[in-house]
């Protein structure tokens, strides 16, 4: 009950702050063709619209800080710092500046007592994990609660209605919530927005200490790139210290390679290890990429999984933040804004040997430097035909020497070799005089890198069959193979992805002359059943071979839609919804009874809320959908024939439940004891929905409030003995709409 408690309430009137609890995501807009970013992204932050010096520190609990402002959080970033109590509650909590009362509400096992004020500026301060609110706020609270006709939830004050003064006590710390005893402190934008605290000097604690660079690594960014000639993603650990940081060697990169940093930022005044405040990548002097914490747009909490590399953060190998950005990841604390920024290729900077260097800077104006060497090898292609024994080679995308290379008992050796301008012209090439042996193509760009393009072993075939051995992953929006023979393969073996009327040649990279590597790419509107042919000779034997599969595309910028093999289970996805372009599969589960579908890869984060639909049996009267996490809210999705929730977080395993009751509530009634009622409410299906709780005593409504410990709304005992004894009656409603009611004698 209490992970559920205020979930719909955030939603509702922060609108997107309920990531910080729930992870759920609005699907931004956008249009065929067009980067979601160009609607969706505000304007670039500036940090001079709200007057900094004007800030004051929040409590006198102390000044030490033990999380930082964007922070890794399970499902948000930490949207503002917490100040350390030393264990203990009580201390004061001071208004930072002149303003009014915003907000107030208590969220169990997320910020407990929270309390929001509002400034001149359009800006608002917010304080967390309270203990108690002062009389002056506690009585507003209340009043206004009651006045919107709840017991319990989130109150929203008019405009000026109470005013506070800036060092004005307006609560005191606590423990409620989530965490032991400290001060959770925001400052937000406007748009309600979390803006960075120390930005104001007075809010940031003392450092003479520069940030600290442990670890990078090169990672491919798609199937058909490396690093030093492996598939995978290399990890560096560096050594050094302040602006003298390196890591060893000179890597080559070929294809499409990011970067993924991790690093902290130390402070005297801070017991925490943060990212540091500015990330700044330089290539041959030039800045080509940067990362700055100055605000998180809050409807876009939950793409911490994206900022941060999700899987390594899974597999507990540290928090590394990547120094590019994904297609569909939205937040604005990248610059520039270009698709490609960060992204290491020869299209995007050309190549050769390029000097990087990343700085890494705090607030109080502390660096780091990185500096190492890459080398971007140049993207050279190679087309390959043949008659016969006649083989023609032709060189595209680059001036680059062609080897012709044959194999022998000292392994290979230079047969015969091209320059650029021949290569690019196109060669030919008699198998016949290499029967018997294996020959392999291998270019060399200008800067002297080597790359294997294909393998011919002409002749008859000796002791096999030619069975073919393949293993299949799929990788974000590619399917991969590894293909493997006894014998080697007489000729490169020719890939195909087939669907309906479509047919796409893959890309196949030589292994070994028995074993290659294809990768083939799935396209917009992909989706449904599918073939795999691959087509390859063993001697004079021509052999196909074909793959069955499932899949559906789905669009970082387009969106798309998946569908069950049935017919009843559909997902659609808006443009952002994904944060790279992906390909999903669905899967019938469970028992004739009690149908799910489990959608994968149920590990990959998700950029926004798609919207999930199951048509019901004829037999069900009020089927909801069951979800891996809470379900946001249900009444905002109506669709004919089916029923409809917008999930978030992950994807994973879904069913419908009937729901036809409303939650279940236990009124215990003790008018001697300090807490004359305690209620339990719960509901295991659709979840309760506490922005409908009303209590009252005879027909005058009662505030409430929570015991977090126990789980319970109890009647505070002086509001008891100002209202005194009647018939109390509670009312609650899940978040179908099922509704019940509770009625006791006091």
């Amino acid at each position: 009950m209490v992970r559920l408690l205020f979930i719909s309430i955030l939603i509702v009137f922060f609108g997107a702050a309920g990531y910080l609890i729930h992870g759920g995501l609005a699907g931004a807009p956008g249009g065929p063709g067009k980067d979601p970013l160009e609607k969706q992204q505000p304007e670039r932050y500036d940090p001079h619209s709200t007057n900094w010096d004007d800030y004051l520190w929040p409590t006198d609990a102390g000044t030490k800080r033990t999380s930082d402002f964007a922070e890794f959080r399970s499902t948000h970033f930490h949207a503002g710092i917490d100040v350390s109590t030393g264990g203990r509650t009580g201390y004061d909590v001071y208004a930072a500046r002149d303003g009014w009362l915003h907000a107030a509400y208590f969220e169990p096992g997320g910020y407990g007592w929270f309390l929001v004020l509002r400034h001149v500026d359009g800006y608002y301060t917010c304080y967390a994990h309270l203990d108690h609110y002062s009389t002056k706020v506690l009585d507003a609270f209340r009043s206004q609660l009651v006045r919107g006709k709840h017991s319990y939830g989130y109150v929203e004050f008019r405009k000026d209605t109470v005013r506070v003064k800036k060092g004005e006590v307006i609560a005191f710390t606590g423990a409620t919530g989530a965490g032991p005893a400290h001060l959770h402190f925001e400052v937000r934008d406007p748009s309600f927005n979390p803006v960075n605290p120390g930005l104001s000097r007075h809010l940031r604690p003392v450092d003479s200490l520069p940030p600290e660079i442990r670890q990078l690594i090169l990672v491919p960014l798609d199937a058909s790139s490396s690093v030093d000639g492996k598939y995978d993603q290399r990890l560096f650990n560096t050594s050094g210290a302040g602006d003298a940081w390196k890591i060893p060697g000179i890597s080559v990169l070929r294809g499409r390679i990011g970067v993924m940093l991790r690093a902290h930022d130390r402070a005297e005044g801070a017991s925490d290890y943060p990212t540091p405040y500015r990330i700044a990548m330089f290539v041959d002097g030039k800045e080509v990429f940067s990362a700055v914490s100055n605000r998180i747009q809050d409807s876009l909490g939950f793409h911490i999984r994206i900022d941060r590399d999700h899987a390594l953060m899974r597999e507990k190998k540290g928090e590394f933040r990547k120094l590019f950005r994904e297609e569909g990841n939205l937040l604005e604390t990248y610059w520039p804004r270009d698709a490609e920024a960060g992204v290491f290729s020869a299209a995007h900077f050309g190549a050769g040997e390029k000097k990087v260097r990343i700085v890494a800077k705090d607030l109080a104006g502390n660096t780091s430097t990185l500096a190492f060497t890459v080398m971007i090898a140049s993207d050279v292609r190679l087309a390959s035909t043949r008659e016969g024994s006649d083989l023609q080679l032709k060189t595209t995308g680059g001036t680059a020497q062609l080897v012709l290379e044959e194999q022998g008992a000292k392994g290979w050796t230079p047969a015969r070799q091209w320059k650029g301008e021949e290569a690019a012209s196109g060669v030919r090439v008699d198998l016949k005089q290499y029967r018997g042996t294996t020959v392999r193509a291998v270019t060399v760009d200008a800067f002297g890198n080597r790359k294997e393009h294909a393998t011919w072993t002409p002749g008859p075939l000796h002791g096999s069959a030619g069975r073919l051995y393949h293993r299949r992953e799929v990788i974000y929006d590619q399917i991969v193979y590894d293909l493997k023979t006894a014998a080697p393969f007489t000729d490169p073996p020719s890939v195909f992805l087939v669907q309906g009327d479509r047919e796409e040649a893959g890309t196949v990279m030589p292994v070994s002359a028995s074993e290659y590597r294809a990768v083939l790419t799935a396209w917009p509107g992909f989706g449904g059943d599918a073939r795999v042919v691959v087509r390859y000779r063993m001697g004079e034997k021509e052999i196909e071979w074909t793959d069955e599969l499932r899949a559906y595309h789905i669009s970082a910028t387009l969106g798309g839609q998946l569908r069950s093999k049935d017919g009843r289970f559909v997902m659609s996805f808006s443009p952002a919804d994904v944060y790279r372009d992906m390909l999903l599969t669905v899967d019938k589960t469970g028992t004739d009874t009690a149908v799910a579908y489990t959608v994968g890869p149920e590990e990959m984060p998700l950029a926004g809320r798609p919207l999930v639909s199951i048509t019901p049996d004829p037999g069900m009267k009020h089927p909801v959908v069951v979800a891996p996490r809470p379900i946001k809210k249900y009444s905002d999705v109506q669709l004919p024939h089916s029923v409809g929730a917008r999930i978030g977080r992950y994807l994973g395993t879904f069913s419908l439940a009937e729901d036809s009751e409303g939650p279940t509530v236990m009124v215990d009634i003790a008018n001697r004891s300090r807490e004359p009622v305690r209620i339990a409410i719960s509901d295991s299906i659709a979840g309760v929905d506490w922005e409908t709780v009303v209590a009252r005593i005879d027909k005058e409504i009662v505030p409430l409030e929570f015991d977090e410990r126990r789980g319970l709304l109890v009647l505070p005992y002086d509001v008891y003995k100002s209202v005194g004894r009647g018939e109390f009656s509670v009312s609650v409603k899940d978040k179908v709409g099922n509704e019940t009611v509770v009625r006791r004698k006091m």
